[in-house]
């Protein structure tokens, strides 16, 4: 998912919220701050408007605006690769038998500073992800069924689990069967090879600035202060590429012109009246924007006929509105495209006692980005329909901690949730740890995934079963499905890249000139 599993601003891929305990092999140079840039310098500029805020530390690389950073400087043992598919890369390829998985490696592979990406070595870094997270982290992934997980818990001895590692392979074995959610889970960050120079003597990650590379880029450059990083293709990573992009330039487009041979601008604001360009790529619409509903305590929206009355209000507002934007679409069900299946038009009023106090809006002050108005004053304007006094916090939001721990009524969540419902997926956004955590008031959706699980219900079930509560329980309400429009310069060759993409790969993007650069 991480794929894929991706946040917007503060959208969150899978939303993690890690904290890890390694040590450290060498020191970091010091980050360099930005020097006047030399055009020749930069092979590609990637600008977008989500990447502000830019951070290195273990805690925020699955936020969408890192992971085109971190995702490019990591080695994982699968990943998710610009034709839209899982692909081998640490392993060259991998093999799956009853309950074992078998990892096949790469053989001289290592990080920046030396370090050997061995399975040997992948496997201590594996391991050391499933201690800094715990039991409750991984309660709901596929890592949970490991052979000797709950004694490895329960003692902290890595010699009870099912892992082993030979000269050229990393094998997993579990007590019943794993879907592809374990190559997804294999494929995020914090499950590929951290290098151990990353972590100081106390075990915590070194700093928010600063990343020692697993993976084919280095951090060259990395100003906070500038929303700027310029990643560069290291020349011992011998993993095959035929591209022959060797500086990559991220950075918004409120920043300084980056001068570049070559240019992608990726954004969700895209208006429909601009002019459409051969090298247009709209990405699979498959992030949801949508408006969460906090149910704790005793917070107005607990009661389910206050929800019921907002998501009615929201959805005659949606029924009346054009978009203005290109790839926006209106979300009728959770996941894109589907068929509704499971309810007649709703035709009941509900009509609720007014807040006791000003509700609470987790939002933006209006004006940022066009788009975030279009979305957020549609919420707005049901509020105002309603009579509901309330209030726009717009506290901003730093890091995956902050994601979690901003107290709120309403707030608007841009999560990452794929194309169609895989049952899987629907584990990691409702259930684990790891992801983001959408509300299931009475657990129906845990309830429901179990059963589908256990036999008793056809896929066809579960999906009526799962889009019925959503719309029935109106903790989540969906408002727009949306995907990036990139906007590729005529030297970029577009022709190995599908919208079912998700995490740039600049190591696979080719030049169609410029060769000899």
């Amino acid at each position: 998912m991480i794929r894929k599993v991706t946040v917007i601003g503060f959208m969150l891929i899978t939303g993690l919220s890690l904290y890890v305990l390694l040590r450290p092999r060498f020191t970091p140079p010091p980050t360099k701050q930005i020097q006047a840039l030399n055009p020749d310098m930069i092979d590609l500029a990637l600008r977008s408007e989500v990447f502000e805020n830019l951070s290195l530390h273990l805690d925020d690389v699955e936020m969408l605006r890192n992971a085109y950073i971190v995702q490019a400087v990591t080695g994982p043992l699968v990943r998710f690769s610009n034709r839209g598919r899982y692909e081998p890369y640490v392993a060259k390829s991998w093999t799956q038998s009853d309950d074992t998985w078998t990892f096949n490696f790469h053989s001289g592979l290592k990080c920046e500073d030396g370090q050997p990406i061995d399975p040997e070595n992948f496997k201590k870094s594996f391991i050391r992800s499933l201690k800094r997270l715990g039991p409750e982290e991984m309660a709901q992934t596929p890592f949970a069924s490991i052979e000797g997980i709950d004694e490895f818990y329960k003692t902290g001895s890595a010699e009870a689990l099912a892992i082993f590692a030979s000269a050229d392979s990393l094998e997993f074995k579990f007590k019943k069967s794993v879907g592809k959610s374990l190559l997804e889970y294999l494929a995020m960050t914090p499950f590929a090879f951290l290098c151990d120079a990353n972590f100081n003597e106390k075990g915590e990650w070194r700093s928010g600035t600063q990343f020692v590379s697993s993976g084919p880029f280095r951090v060259a450059e990395f100003d906070q202060a500038r929303h700027y990083c310029k990643l560069e293709l290291r020349p011992d990573w011998p993993l095959a590429t035929k591209s022959k992009v060797r500086t990559v330039a991220i950075t918004t487009r409120k920043a300084p012109i980056v001068e570049a041979a070559s240019t992608i601008d990726m954004t969700y604001g895209r208006d429909k009246s601009q002019a459409q360009a051969d090298n247009l790529v709209n990405e699979v619409p498959r992030a949801l924007i949508s408006l969460r509903l906090g149910i704790g305590g005793n917070q107005f929206f607990t009661t389910r006929e206050n929800r019921k009355a907002l998501q009615q209000e929201i959805k005659t507002l949606l029924s009346k509105t054009k978009i203005p934007f290109e790839n926006y679409h209106r979300a009728e069900t959770f996941f894109f495209g589907q068929a509704t299946g499971h309810e007649e038009a709703e035709t009941q009023s509900y009509k609720v006692a007014d807040p006791k106090r000003r509700l609470v809006l987790r939002g933006q002050p209006k004006g940022l980005r066009p788009e975030v108005d279009f979305f957020q004053g549609i919420v707005i304007q049901a509020l105002d329909n309603l009579k509901w006094p309330y209030e726009v916090m717009d506290k901003p939001l730093r890091g995956a901690k902050d994601y979690y721990n901003l107290e709120y009524d309403m707030a608007f969540d841009r999560s990452h949730v794929d194309a169609t419902l895989d049952p899987d997926f629907i584990r990691i956004l409702f259930m684990s740890q790891l992801g983001p955590k959408y509300q299931d008031p009475g657990g129906r959706v845990s309830k429901l995934l179990n059963d589908f699980e256990d036999g008793k219900m056809a896929y066809r079930d579960f999906l009526i079963g799962f889009n019925a509560i959503i719309s029935e329980e109106a903790a989540v309400i969906p408002l727009f499905h949306r995907g990036f429009s990139y906007a590729f310069s005529p030297n970029l060759d577009t022709s190995s890249i599908s919208p079912l993409m998700s995490i740039l790969r600049f190591e696979e993007i080719d030049l169609r000139s410029n060769a000899n650069r």
